[in-house]
């Protein structure tokens, strides 16, 4: 079963997230609940995101990251497929 559990404050970032991409990639093909569902499945179940490196990220490597998990993301599990690490995940070093 996916896990939900994110905390205030990344929640708060996350939909900042969003936000961005609301704006920044305006053919992202998803509604923003999508998305935010998404993005949560991703932080929660096995991948944690910087949300704030995200945030600040150029647009080539936004862009990547967010097309990049709605396409490996494995919507029953919550989990990354593929071997796809986003660039921001909270592990990464940058």
């Amino acid at each position: 079963m996916i896990s939900w559990k994110i905390t205030k404050a990344d929640f708060a970032l996350l939909v900042k997230v969003a936000e961005r991409v609301e704006r920044d990639i305006p053919s992202y093909p998803d509604k923003r609940q999508a998305l935010v569902m998404d993005l949560n499945a991703c932080h929660s179940n096995g991948c944690p995101l910087d949300f704030t490196g995200l945030l600040a990220a150029d647009p080539l490597d936004f862009s990547h990251d967010i097309l990049e998990i709605r396409h490996n993301l494995n919507r029953r599990t919550g989990q990354l497929e593929e071997f796809f690490v986003p660039r921001y995940a909270a592990s990464v070093s940058r």
